[in-house]
């Protein structure tokens, strides 16, 4: 939480990846958030978290990096 926080909104988003929803829908088992990354988004999240430096997002980082060099999209979810 404090990591999210600590973020602007945008930055958050571009970690996070997209909600995936219909007009009337939205996927969300956990009603905690669910957020869905191409393997496009996730390179371009690695990049982000490399620039942000922020601490204790090492496991994220380590997921970040084993998905894109796997070229895989990323599930999200709290």
């Amino acid at each position: 939480m404090e990591i999210d926080e600590s973020l602007p909104e945008f930055d958050r988003g571009l970690l996070l990846g997209s909600p995936l929803h219909s007009k009337n829908n939205i996927f969300d088992p956990g009603y905690m958030g669910s957020y869905f990354q191409t393997p496009e988004q996730v390179y371009e999240s690695l990049q982000n978290m490399s620039e942000l430096a922020i601490e204790n997002t090492e496991s994220f980082q380590a997921l970040l990096e084993d998905s894109h060099r796997r070229g895989l999209g990323l599930y999200v979810t709290f």
